[in-house]
């Protein structure tokens, strides 16, 4: 199923975007989004996914048809107990190690001692 709106639904975007600033972004950012989009780019290819919301209402519906009782399975909730620094992972999937084993801090200053 898709959710299409109708012209009266819809709003400005200036309703959504008008408290976020207008801040000029750092360069090593845009230079680091760049480089991701870069590396992580390539050919599309839709056949090699699969509708797993979609397949999954069409096996209940199936069975409903069947006549069988359809009950809910309990979803299994993530621990939270891996906690990443998510600026070192991606720079590290683009191929830099400047993280703080290399003598600076995250946020790219030098560490104090």
């Amino acid at each position: 199923m898709e959710l299409l709106r109708y012209a009266n639904e819809l709003r400005e975007p200036a309703e959504y975007f008008d408290e976020v600033r207008a801040a000029k972004p750092q360069k090593d950012m845009v230079d680091l989004a760049v480089q991701l989009i870069e590396k992580k780019s390539g050919p599309f290819d839709a056949t090699k996914f699969e509708d797993h919301y979609g397949t999954a209402l069409k096996e209940l519906v199936q069975e409903k048809l069947k006549g069988h009782k359809v009950v809910a399975k309990e979803a299994e909730r993530p621990s939270g107990g891996n906690v990443v620094d998510l600026m070192e992972a991606l720079k590290r999937s683009i191929g830099e190690n400047s993280g703080p084993g290399k003598g600076k801090t995250a946020r790219g200053g030098k560490k104090r001692a």
